[in-house]
């Protein structure tokens, strides 16, 4: 014999469902009753119910805290991946950039882009639009960096690159932030591979943004390796040129807008070679002082 005042799972779902709808404070409704909604009535109050469009400020951070709320009180109606992106649109729509600089925003979205075993996750079409938006300007300031000769600077915004690589390869376990990285800032992997004298070009830094533009190939030299083949970057252009050059049969190297010719000695090509380059870089060092 039923208790009095017994009420089916499915009229408990329905009650709790309506005191959190109509309740102001979304996230504190979800929850005090959580525990007592079924996952699959919780997952689909989120998904359905709450859900708020991105284009309109109204309701959106209230939205975003109840998606954290409904991963705290029942992970499996909501994960913590799909938390972790409410978190980052609830700083990025508070804040937008100025907490934090562009590349750890986006350092921040790569592991919450989509792989392909990923679907029907939530705040999915939000956060790929904030991930390419936020790529896309953070190769603009390299892009500005590196015509502005500010190497040290953009090494400070570029460094994080060389931690997505796992084992110094070429790739990355997540498909969505690959393809983000290659489509929208292709030389990625040159950046990543970048591991200059630092010191030098700290000593460089307040010369290299007014040193005349004859200059700039030879403040290039400690910058990351853009000639060589996707994948196979060096640590500085200044390596990849010394490679070059061992490795061929040629006597000129060519770089920007210089070039430097040399003798080919079969005992000691690569002590040449570094010898040339690292005269080329001492002029900078000089004109410095």
């Amino acid at each position: 014999m039923k208790k009095k005042g017994y009420l089916s799972q499915i009229k408990t779902d329905e009650r709790l469902l309506g005191l959190i709808r109509n309740h102001s404070s979304k996230e504190v409704a979800i929850a005090a009753c959580a525990h007592h909604i079924t996952t699959q009535a919780l997952r689909n109050l989120v998904v359905n119910d709450l859900k708020v469009e991105f284009t309109g400020a109204f309701g959106l951070d209230q939205y975003l805290q109840a998606i954290v709320a409904t991963n705290h009180a029942n992970p499996e109606a909501v994960s913590e991946i799909e938390a972790r992106r409410a978190r980052c649109l609830s700083e990025n729509t508070a804040h937008g950039s100025s907490s934090r600089n562009l590349g750890q925003q986006l350092r921040d979205m790569l592991s919450l882009l989509p792989d392909q075993a990923a679907s029907g996750l939530l705040l999915q079409t939000e956060i790929n639009t904030l991930a390419y938006d936020t790529c896309l300007d953070f190769a603009t300031q390299l892009e500005v960096l590196r015509n502005g000769n500010q190497w040290e600077d953009a090494y400070v915004a570029a460094a994080w690159l060389s931690k997505v690589l796992p084992n110094n390869m070429l790739r990355i376990s997540n498909p969505g932030a690959s393809l983000l990285l290659d489509t929208h800032l292709p030389r990625w992997g040159a950046w990543a591979a970048w591991r200059p004298d630092v010191a030098r070009l700290h000593a460089w830094n307040n010369y290299a943004v007014r040193a005349p533009s004859s200059l700039g190939d030879l403040l290039a030299l400690e910058g990351p390796d853009f000639a060589s083949m996707v994948g196979s970057a060096q640590a500085t252009l200044r390596k990849a040129l010394i490679a070059q050059g061992s490795g061929g049969s040629q006597t000129t190297l060519y770089w920007g807008n210089s070039h430097v010719r040399f003798k080919r000695n079969p005992f000691i090509e690569l002590e040449n070679l570094d010898g040339i380059l690292d005269r080329l870089t001492s002029v900078v060092d000089f004109a410095v002082l």
